[in-house]
């Protein structure tokens, strides 16, 4: 399963990268319904919360 790296807050925005289930990723700040987190290619970008575990 793949989870869409945003870049913006919002599920028309486009996508980034896409991330695959179990990759690490760095949470920069989890505030709100949409968290910026970066992968580990460097990207950074929005991944709504309910995406991440």
């Amino acid at each position: 399963m793949q989870v869409h790296l945003r870049k913006d807050k919002n599920t028309s925005s486009e996508v980034v990268e896409k991330i695959n289930s179990g990759e690490q990723i760095e949470v920069l700040d989890n505030s709100g319904d949409w968290w910026l987190v970066k992968t580990k290619n460097g990207k950074q970008g929005y991944v709504h919360k309910s995406r991440i575990k």
